[in-house]
């Protein structure tokens, strides 16, 4: 029988490329970050950030909802990997349950914030986002995604999702695909760690510029490891930024704890 799995995100943790390593395997569909059109595109858009996209009508989380069941039924004979970040579902007009697909496994990928934060700053300079504690707290918001984690195992979506600190696994990437493979019930595949350069999960998102976010993942076709970050990397940015960050390795640290180590 086939199984469908859902991972809520941090910004630039390697999600894409842990997606990937799933598409690589003939026993998977895949699609990366639905979520994003109805969160910052769409009639339900919220935030700060949609000053920078363009409107498009429809694409209402209930609508990237249905398309997600549609998605399903196109791939009947395959296992479903699904891929979104936790801030696309920040101000959805409905609650969560009522607006994500029933009958998946649950999962959290994360990474420490310091690292996320320089990430992102090296994003919003490329695409001519400012770097301000309000644009920047849209996207490092780990209270929120800790909050999600205990939502989705208080209203029974998932009662023991599977906690990925992708720092660790892109230090030992076979290792850990094979301990989440067998977590998940699944055969590990040796293609898992080594993938083609272009794939159908990172283009299937029609926001126009969105997917300028991606290049490298696109370009990328095996795991490395992540570009270390230290605290001096925080110390040419407002105070105000820098005392945000700090607050939420508190939450950083809940998810740390509670995340998946090898033996």
């Amino acid at each position: 029988m086939r199984q469908k799995f859902m991972l809520w995100c941090t910004a630039r943790c390697m999600s894409n490329i842990f997606l990937r390593s799933f598409e690589a395997r003939p026993d998977f569909a895949c699609r990366s970050a639905p979520y994003g059109i109805a969160k910052f595109v769409g009639d339900d858009r919220s935030g700060v950030l949609v000053k920078y996209f363009d409107y498009q009508e429809g694409f209402k989380y209930i609508d990237v909802k249905n398309s997600m069941i549609e998605f399903e039924e196109k791939y009947l004979t395959k296992n479903i990997l699904l891929k979104d970040h936790y801030y696309n579902f920040i101000g959805a007009p409905h609650p969560l349950e009522e607006v994500i697909p029933k009958g998946y496994t649950h999962g959290i990928l994360f990474r420490d914030p310091v690292n996320t934060f320089i990430s992102l700053r090296n994003l919003f300079l490329k695409i001519n986002f400012e770097i301000t504690l309000e644009n920047i707290a849209e996207f490092v918001n780990y209270e929120k995604l800790y909050q999600t984690y205990e939502e989705i195992i208080e209203k029974g979506i998932d009662p023991n999702p599977v906690i990925i600190n992708t720092s660790l696994l892109a230090d030992k990437p076979e290792q850990y695909l094979r301990e989440i493979c067998r977590i998940w019930e699944l055969e590990y595949l040796p293609e898992m760690m080594d993938f083609p350069n272009a794939t159908t999960c990172l283009t299937d998102y029609p926001a126009g510029d969105v997917v300028n976010w991606r290049t490298a993942a696109i370009e990328s076709t095996t795991w490395r490891k992540e570009t270390e970050h230290c605290e001096s990397d925080l110390l040419s940015y407002p105070v105000e930024i820098q005392e945000y960050i700090h607050y939420q390795e508190l939450y950083y640290e809940k998810l740390n704890k509670l995340c998946l180590r090898l033996e």
